[in-house]
C-alpha cells in the first residue's frame, strides 16, 4: 500500500514539473522553406566624415600638426600653431612664417629660420603634434620635409624627444640647395612615450626654409593611415564606405566647399582648408587632405567595400545659412562629378584616369554609385539635382545616383522631398535616397515598422547616418539595443533598404564636436563602442535572404487581428452614412446616426444631429466604437466624413480591444498615416502619406480589412469598382519583448537567428525549426549583454564585447535570452562542426629588455581545425605573464591588440615567462611560452 502511495506522489510530482516547471513564455517559429526578401550584400557599411579629428590627428597617421604652416580661419590666423621656438645657450636668430617664395601655389606659407649664431646646441622649432606623439620603442618613424637654404653652413638635426626633453633618437641632414627639395630620414626611439615631440634644430649660420613637415610610423597602413583604426574598419566587414561626409562636403562658405580635385595628386600640392567643424573651442581644426579621394578609394578597395563618394551639389550647408551656386554656373560642379567617374573608372589613357595611374593605381576602382549632396532639402536642391542626374545618366547609364531628402526622417523637409520624388518620373528620380536618423532610443522601437509599408515603387533607401541618442548622448548599451532592434526590421525590409551606416564613425577624446561615436581613440588607444560591437555582430553575420520567423506568446499571438471598429477625431470632424459590410458586400450593420445606442464612447465628446455624428476634441483623440461583436477576417466599412478646419483629423480605429490597444488611421488635409497602439504605446506603421484633402467638403471613405491587411479609399465622389485604393498596408507587429530576424547564409548554409532583448527580464523561448533537412547538434552563440547605461570607455575599453559559446540544439530547443542582450545563433544545416583553434604561436620583437623598456609580442601563426587561419576579426587575443606585478600590457596602435609589454620591475631570477591566449567559436587555446631575459 505504501509503495502505491509513493508511486502516486511521484506521478503528482511529475505532473507538477510538466505543468509548472516549463517556464517557456514565448515561442519562436522558424521555417527555412519560406523565403523572405533578398538581403542586400552591402547592407552594413561605414560612413567616414572628418569630424572629431577623425582625419588629421586621427586615422591619417601623420604625427605633425600644421606641417604646412597654413592654419587660418575666422577664429585664428596663427600659422605657427602647434610649433614652438627653441633657442639654445648663446644662440641668436629669428623664426618666422613667410610666403614670398612658396613651395607651390597651393602651399603659400613656409617656415624661415634665420641663424646668426647657432649657440651651444642650435636654434630651431619643436612640434608636439596633437597633445603629444606616441612613440613606441624600437619602431621606425619616417620623417620628411621640403627645404631650401641660403648662405647656410652646417647641418640640420632632426630629433625625437620625450616630455622630459630626453633625446630618443636623432639624425643629421645636409641641406645646401637653394631650390625646394624633399629630405627624408628614419628615426627609431629608444623608449616608449605618449608625450613625444619632434625637434628640428639648425646647427649652423644662414637661412633655412622649411615646408610640408611630416612624421609617419613606418608600419602605418600604406604608409599613411593608422593601422589599428583601419583594422577596426576591416574587422567590421563593411559592404560600403561613404566619404568624405557629411556636412563637411557642403562647407560653410563657397571657399570651404569640399572639392575632390583639391585632394588628389602629390600631398604637398593639395590645397589645405579649414575644417567645417572648427569653432572658437577648436579654432585650429583644419584639413590637410593627406587623406583625399584617392586614399578613400584605396581604403574602400582594401576593405572590400563599395566606394560611395558624396559630392557637393552646388550649395553650402543649409543648416549654417546656405549660399547657392547660381544655376548658370552649376556646370563646374556637374563636370566635377563626371570627372570623378572618369578618375575612378576611366582608362589610364583618359585625362583623369591618367592621374589615377600616376598616383600608382592604373586599374579602375569600379565606382558604382555617387551621392549628390548631403542632407540637402527644398527647392534649391530640387532645382540643382536634375542637372547632375541628366549629365551623369547620359554618360554613365549604369551609375547609381543617391539623392537627398533632408536631415531628418519625419520633418517637413523630408515630406516635401518625398513629394518632389513623386512628381518626378521614375527615370528622373535618383536610384536611392539618403535618409538620416538621429533619434532617441524610444523612437526606434516606436518606428520599427517604418519600412514595412514603404512604397516599393519609390527609390531604394540608404540610411547614410543613424544613431540612437541616449541620455547625455552616451554610447550606452541602451542605445545599441535600440539600434539593433531597428536593424532586425531593416534586414526584414532589405528589398527596399539597401544600405545603412552609423554616424559619426570616429571620435577623438579631447577633440570632439559630436557624440555618440562608433569608435573612440586617443593618440595611444582605440576601442569600439558597444554600438560598434553590436553592429559588427550584425555585419559579420549577414545572411543572403530572410526566412520566415514569428514570435508568439505561449498562449497565442502577441497582437490578435480582431476587435471592434471605431471612429474619432482630433479637431472638429463630422461623420454620416456609416455601414459595416461582410466579405461579400452584405450589410452587417448600417447607421444613419439618429442616436448612439449601438456605440460606446471611450474618450472625448460625441453628439448627433440630423443624421450627422460630430466630434470636436482638440486636446486628445476622441474614440467611439461600434458595439457589435468583435470582428475578424474579411470585412469593410463605408462612411462619409468632413473636417471643419485645415488641421483637423479624422480617425478610423480597427482591431480595437480597449482604449490602449488598437490600430488606427489618422487623416487630415495634408497627411494620412497609421499607428498601432499596444498597451498605450504608439507604434508608427507607415510613413506620412500625402492626401491633399479640403476642409468643409464631404468625402467618401472605404476601408477594406483582410486579416492583417487594410486598404483605404478616400474620394469626393461615389466609388467605382475600378477604383484603386489610396493606401494599402500590412500590419506585422513588432512589439517586443524581443525583436528578431532570421536568414540563411548560402555560403555555409547556416541558419542565422538574430535576437535582441532590450527588456529587463529574461525571455525564455521555445525555438521551433522547420524546413531544415539536417540540424547540427551544436550551434554557435555570440552575444553581448550588460546594464542599460553600461558603455566602453578609457577606463574599461572592453567592458562590452562579444562572447561566444556552443550550445545544444535540435528541431525544438529552449533558449533563455538574458536581459539587455543581443544574441546571434548560427545553426549548421550540414554535418560540419564549427572549427576550433588548433595552433596559436607567438614571438617577441626581442628576447631581452631592461626595466622601463617595452617590446612587442607578435602573433606568428594561428590555425583552425579546418586548416584556415584564425579570423582575428572575431577572435579575442590577450597575453599573460607568470609574474603579474612585474609587467603590464599596453595597447598597440599598430595591431589593435594589448601586445606591448612594459617591464615595470625586475622579475625573480631576471627571467619572465609570457604566453598568449586566443578565444574563438567558444574555444580557447594557449600559445607557446616565451622566456625573456631581463638585463
Amino acid at each position: 500500500m505504501m509503495r502505491m502511495f509513493n508511486i502516486f506522489l511521484m506521478l503528482i510530482f511529475l505532473l507538477l514539473v510538466v505543468t509548472y516547471g516549463d517556464k517557456t513564455e514565448y515561442i519562436i517559429e522558424v521555417n527555412a522553406d519560406k523565403q523572405g526578401v533578398q538581403i542586400s550584400p552591402i547592407l552594413y557599411g561605414l560612413f567616414f566624415e572628418d569630424i572629431n579629428y577623425a582625419a588629421d590627428g586621427g586615422i591619417y597617421a601623420n604625427l605633425i600638426q600644421n606641417g604646412s604652416f597654413e592654419f587660418s580661419n575666422k577664429f585664428t590666423d596663427n600659422k605657427f600653431y602647434a610649433w614652438e621656438k627653441l633657442f639654445s645657450k648663446d644662440s641668436q636668430g629669428t623664426v618666422s612664417i613667410e610666403s614670398s617664395d612658396p613651395l607651390n601655389k597651393n602651399n603659400l606659407n613656409y617656415l624661415h629660420i634665420h641663424v646668426d649664431n647657432p649657440g651651444v646646441d642650435g636654434l630651431g622649432v619643436e612640434n608636439k603634434g596633437f597633445d603629444g606623439m606616441f612613440f613606441i620603442q624600437d619602431d621606425e618613424y619616417y620623417f620628411s620635409m621640403f627645404s631650401r637654404a641660403k648662405n647656410f653652413k652646417g647641418t640640420v638635426r632632426i630629433l625625437l624627444v620625450n616630455e622630459n626633453e630626453e633625446v630618443l633618437d636623432s639624425r643629421d641632414l645636409q641641406i645646401s640647395s637653394e631650390n625646394w627639395e624633399k629630405y627624408e630620414v628614419t628615426l627609431v626611439p629608444s623608449k616608449t612615450t605618449e608625450k613625444g615631440m619632434l625637434v628640428i634644430k639648425v646647427m649652423g649660420p644662414g637661412d633655412l626654409y622649411i615646408d610640408m613637415v611630416s612624421l609617419f610610423p613606418r608600419n602605418a597602413w600604406k604608409g599613411i593611415l593608422r593601422n589599428d583604426l583601419v583594422k577596426f574598419l576591416k574587422d567590421f566587414k563593411p559592404g560600403f564606405l561613404r566619404f568624405p561626409g557629411g556636412c563637411i562636403v557642403e562647407g560653410d562658405s563657397i571657399g570651404n566647399m569640399y572639392r575632390w580635385k583639391n585632394t588628389i595628386g602629390k600631398p604637398e600640392e593639395r590645397k589645405l582648408t579649414y575644417n567645417l567643424w572648427y569653432s572658437q573651442r577648436y579654432p585650429y581644426y583644419h584639413q590637410s587632405f593627406g587623406l583625399g579621394f584617392f586614399e578613400y578609394f584605396l581604403l574602400s578597395e582594401y576593405l572590400g567595400a563599395e566606394p560611395v563618394p558624396v559630392l557637393n551639389a552646388g550649395m553650402t550647408c543649409q543648416a549654417r545659412g546656405a549660399t547657392y551656386i547660381p544655376l548658370s554656373k552649376l556646370n563646374e560642379f556637374v563636370q566635377d562629378a563626371l570627372d570623378l567617374v572618369e578618375f575612378a573608372n576611366g582608362s589610364p589613357q583618359t585625362v583623369w584616369g591618367s592621374k589615377r595611374r600616376e598616383m600608382g593605381h592604373p586599374e579602375p576602382f569600379n565606382l558604382k554609385m555617387i551621392s549628390i549632396g548631403n542632407e540637402q532639402w527644398g527647392a534649391p536642391y530640387f532645382e540643382r539635382y536634375p542637372y547632375f542626374h541628366l549629365a551623369l545618366k547620359n554618360k554613365f547609364s549604369d551609375l547609381k545616383l543617391i539623392g537627398c531628402v533632408g536631415p531628418a526622417p519625419d520633418d517637413e523637409n523630408y515630406l516635401n522631398a518625398m513629394d518632389w520624388l513623386r512628381r518626378l518620373s521614375p527615370s528622373e528620380r535618383p536610384d536611392i535616397i539618403d535618409e538620416h536618423i538621429y533619434k532617441s532610443p524610444a523612437w526606434f522601437y516606436q518606428n520599427i515598422h517604418r519600412y514595412d509599408n514603404y512604397d516599393r515603387n519609390m527609390p531604394k533607401v540608404f540610411i547614410g547616418e543613424l544613431a540612437a541618442h541616449d541620455y547625455s548622448r552616451l554610447n550606452s548599451l541602451r542605445s545599441a539595443l535600440a539600434e539593433a532592434s531597428y536593424l532586425t526590421a531593416i534586414e526584414e525590409n532589405s528589398d527596399i533598404v539597401k544600405m545603412v551606416s552609423y554616424a559619426p564613425l570616429f571620435g577623438k577624446f579631447g577633440y570632439t564636436q559630436w557624440q555618440p561615436n562608433f569608435i573612440w581613440f586617443t593618440n595611444s588607444l582605440a576601442y569600439g563602442s558597444v554600438n560598434y560591437y553590436v553592429w559588427r555582430l550584425f555585419s559579420q553575420n549577414l545572411g543572403d535572404y530572410t526566412v520566415y520567423s514569428h514570435l508568439f506568446k505561449r498562449d497565442g499571438e502577441i497582437f490578435d487581428f480582431s476587435g471592434y471598429i471605431g471612429l474619432g477625431s482630433l479637431g472638429n470632424t463630422f461623420f454620416k452614412d456609416f455601414s459595416l459590410l461582410d466579405s461579400k458586400g452584405g450589410i452587417i450593420y448600417k447607421d444613419l446616426f439618429t442616436n448612439l445606442n449601438n456605440w460606446k464612447i471611450l474618450s472625448g465628446k460625441f453628439s448627433v444631429n440630423k443624421g450627422i455624428l460630430n466630434s470636436s476634441n482638440v486636446e486628445e483623440p476622441s474614440l467611439i466604437y461600434l458595439k457589435t461583436k468583435s470582428l475578424k477576417g474579411k470585412y469593410s466599412i463605408n462612411f462619409k466624413v468632413m473636417f471643419k478646419n485645415f488641421n483637423d483629423k479624422f480617425i478610423i480605429y480597427n482591431f480595437l480591444k480597449d482604449s490602449k490597444n488598437y490600430v488606427a488611421w489618422y487623416i487630415d488635409s495634408n497627411y494620412a498615416y497609421a499607428k498601432l497602439t499596444y498597451d498605450g504605446v504608439d507604434y508608427q506603421l507607415t510613413p506620412f502619406y500625402r492626401t491633399n484633402l479640403r476642409s468643409n467638403e464631404w468625402y467618401n471613405v472605404k476601408m477594406v480589412v483582410e486579416g492583417n491587411r487594410m486598404k483605404l479609399y478616400i474620394k469626393n465622389s461615389d466609388f467605382l469598382s475600378k477604383d484603386e485604393p489610396d493606401f494599402v498596408i500590412e500590419v506585422n507587429p513588432k512589439l517586443g519583448p524581443i525583436y528578431l530576424t532570421t536568414s540563411i547564409d548560402k555560403e555555409t548554409s547556416d541558419l542565422i537567428i538574430k535576437v535582441v532583448n532590450p527588456s529587463s527580464e529574461e525571455v525564455n523561448c521555445l525555438i521551433k525549426l522547420e524546413g531544415l533537412k539536417y540540424i547540427h547538434p551544436k550551434a554557435l552563440v555570440s552575444w553581448i549583454n550588460g546594464s542599460p547605461r553600461d558603455e566602453n570607455n578609457i577606463a574599461n575599453p572592453q567592458k562590452l564585447i562579444p562572447n561566444s559559446k556552443l550550445i545544444d540544439v535540435s528541431k525544438e530547443f529552449n533558449y533563455r535570452f538574458i536581459p539587455y542582450s543581443v544574441t546571434i545563433i548560427r545553426i549548421r544545416t550540414k554535418p560540419t562542426d564549427f572549427p576550433k583553434p588548433t595552433v596559436f604561436s607567438i614571438r617577441s620583437s626581442k628576447n631581452y629588455l631592461k626595466v622601463g623598456d617595452t617590446l612587442r609580442l607578435i602573433v606568428e601563426a594561428g590555425l583552425m581545425s579546418d586548416g584556415t587561419n584564425i579570423d582575428m576579426s572575431s577572435a579575442l587575443v590577450y597575453f599573460e605573464v607568470d609574474q603579474k606585478d612585474t609587467a603590464e600590457f599596453i595597447y598597440d596602435p599598430v595591431t589593435g591588440l594589448y601586445d606591448i609589454l612594459l617591464l615595470k620591475k625586475a622579475p625573480k631570477d631576471n627571467r619572465l615567462k609570457i604566453w598568449g591566449k586566443v578565444s574563438i567559436n567558444g574555444f580557447e587555446i594557449v600559445s607557446n611560452i616565451l622566456e625573456l631575459i631581463v638585463e
